[in-house]
């Protein structure tokens, strides 16, 4: 989304395979070079008080190199206080790839909400700071949806505290 030098969204499918799959990465942040306008830099996040967090989790691409590596690419990344990514969005990757492992195949998305703009930004690129941010899941075989929506700087409380119906999550962030 040019307008917010960030993605308006990322999805992907999730196999039991691909949860399964171990191995290690480099955290190697760059731009993406195949978005035409430009994409944000990880310089802009040098001393803005953020971190890059991923849309599409490194280690759910750990089944493939080039996948995994490309989570590194600017378009991929939403800027994150530390607090938020490193409890809330991390321990939602890791249940996400448990249910996974337990069998299911898994359609997620996740990004910024854009509809709460205008924003205020930081860096270079004007990279937009969002407020809230969501995933949602859905398991086709097993019939069923879920979505989670988090404010920017909420650091604890329980997933399921965060947990909503996908249709009131389509209403939060305009999209279908």
């Amino acid at each position: 989304n040019e307008g917010y030098e960030m993605p308006s969204w990322a999805a992907y499918k999730l196999t039991p395979e691909m949860a399964k799959a171990t191995g290690t990465f480099k955290e190697k942040f760059r731009e993406d070079l195949m978005v035409s306008t430009g994409s944000s830099s990880p310089k802009d996040y040098k001393d803005a008080g953020f971190i890059m967090g991923q849309l599409v989790p490194a280690e759910d691409m750990l089944f493939d190199v080039k996948a995994c590596d490309e989570t590194f690419f600017m378009s991929n990344i939403v800027p994150q206080k530390i607090g938020f990514n490193k409890f809330l969005w991390k321990n939602l990757e890791q249940l996400i790839r448990e249910w996974a492992k337990e069998g299911n195949i898994l359609y997620i998305a996740a990004g910024p909400v854009l509809a709460d703009g205008p924003f205020g930004t930081f860096g270079i690129n004007k990279v937009a700071i969002p407020t809230r941010y969501y995933k949602v899941l859905l398991d086709v075989k097993g019939e069923r949806a879920i979505g989670f929506l988090f404010r920017a700087n909420a650091s604890s409380g329980t997933l399921k505290s965060y947990a909503l119906s996908v249709d009131e999550l389509e209403k939060v962030t305009g999209i279908d």
